[in-house]
């Protein structure tokens, strides 16, 4: 099955309140980068329609595309894309988490990204360990 990676919106979504806090982020700022990893936009639209809070456009939204960018490379590089799932994070800072969304609630941090030179990044695995840079 080979997956594709999709971002729900350019400019962030909406994101459950209980993944505010693992974001770290102000609660005033509601909307995070969401990525969703599926095998086509329709089971990627199943996927973001699953997770009660989440505010996905809908599936004729332009803005619901592939994803490209230097923190998806990272992401990819660190083997993050590999399976289907639905990642959050913060687009607007320089060194921020990355959230695994789940439908049962269990949500948690997977790692982070770290901006590397001008328009880099890598992603540092939650425990701890450096993997994956994407420059």
């Amino acid at each position: 099955m080979a997956l594709r990676t999709f971002r729900l919106t350019l400019n962030g979504v909406g994101v459950p309140t209980d993944v505010w806090p693992l974001l770290g982020m102000p609660t005033h700022r509601r909307q995070a980068q969401v990525l969703v990893v599926a095998p086509s936009k329709a089971a990627a639209h199943g996927l973001a329609d699953g997770i009660r809070g989440l505010n996905a456009p809908a599936r004729s939204d332009p803005d619901f595309r592939l994803a490209s960018g230097n923190e998806v490379d990272a992401l990819a590089a660190a083997g993050q894309l590999d399976e289907p799932r639905v990642l959050a994070y913060d687009g607007d800072s320089n060194d921020v988490p990355v959230v695994g969304v789940s439908y049962a609630g269990r949500h948690r941090v997977v790692g982070r990204l770290v901006r590397v030179g001008h328009v880099g990044f890598r992603f540092d695995p939650a425990d701890g360990a450096a993997d994956g840079v994407s420059t």
